[in-house]
């Protein structure tokens, strides 16, 4: 997964997960109003990025709720950042 590295830096910085984080927000997500969003919202990627390895399961419980052709790295940093503005992984 391509994380931003801001993204990474904050939650290094809160000691935070963001797999954790990411898996925590996604069951607050209703399919219904993520099929609402569009694709241009969360395509955008930061030249600067990390690679970090993601669970498989998390991947595909995010495509549960996401439409798959929208970029797998711009949902999850989408999320991340998400997550992070509620808080954190819980």
């Amino acid at each position: 997964m391509k994380v931003n590295k801001e993204l990474v830096s904050l939650y290094e910085s809160k000691r935070l997960n963001c797999e954790m984080s990411v898996e925590w927000v996604l069951g607050y997500i209703n399919k219904k109003y993520s099929a609402l969003i569009s694709r241009q919202i969360i395509t955008e990627m930061p030249q600067d990025y990390i690679l970090s390895e993601v669970d498989d399961e998390l991947v595909k419980a995010i495509y549960r709720k996401f439409d798959s052709s929208i970029d797998i790295n711009a949902i999850f940093n989408f999320l991340c950042t998400m997550a992070l503005l509620l808080g954190g992984e819980e």
